[in-house]
């Protein structure tokens, strides 16, 4: 009868330890998408700080005035976190005349391109030579006040490129990518460029979202 009693008694053990591991388990199952779509996330891709000073547009093209009238076009820190700088930028020659809606330029990453449409009217002009800075060409505008008067600048631009950040979180942990690979081995942030591994669809998908405004 004893040994019957220590028998049932490690029976007893041993199935209670495998509840108490198939209840870890659900547990760290049902975890691991919250930290994928939140937290890992967050910490992987932290959003950026916005330059002062700057007009954002739908498309997240960055438009800078300088003190001479002239503006600036560069990609903003979102494009350039998930592309990369591009590899090649076809732009048109200083003297052309630009229209607002128009296609602008043409960013090659790869084989893959995208088209970029200008947010003002004018006539492009030669750079102010701070292109290092990712400013990619200038512009001098013909009308700036009503063509960027509806675009977001200061408090309501960084407003809006935060939604944009979380919008591109949620991006990534829809298309379910390996966010955690992104992420360099001594737990930074990822290289710039990180879309740039993806496929068609994903690249697709993410201009369709973020580039078509």
């Amino acid at each position: 009868m004893v040994a019957l009693f220590v028998i049932l008694t490690i029976v007893a053990f041993l199935v209670a330890d495998v509840l108490v591991q198939w209840a870890s388990r659900r547990k760290a199952v049902a975890y691991v998408p919250a930290m994928s779509s939140g937290g890992l996330l967050a910490a992987i891709l932290p959003e950026p700080d916005l330059p002062g000073g700057v007009f954002l547009t739908p498309s997240h093209l960055m438009v800078g005035l300088i003190p001479s009238g002239q503006a600036r076009i560069a990609l903003d820190a979102l494009v350039r976190s998930a592309f990369g700088e591009p590899d090649v930028v076809e732009a048109p020659v200083s003297g052309t005349r630009v229209r607002k809606g128009q296609p602008l330029f043409t960013a090659r990453w790869g084989s893959r391109t995208v088209v970029f449409h200008s947010p003002l009217d004018g006539v492009v002009v030669p750079p102010v030579g701070d292109e290092a800075n990712g400013w990619l060409l200038s512009i001098d505008p013909v009308q700036p006040r009503q063509d960027l008067g509806a675009l977001p600048m200061a408090e309501d631009a960084r407003r809006w490129f935060s939604q944009e950040w979380a919008r591109l979180r949620d991006f990534v942990a829809a298309e379910a990518m390996p966010a955690p690979a992104m992420a360099l081995p001594d737990g930074g942030k990822p290289a710039a460029g990180w879309m740039r591994h993806e496929p068609d669809n994903v690249w697709d998908g993410f201009v369709d979202s973020f580039l078509k405004g």
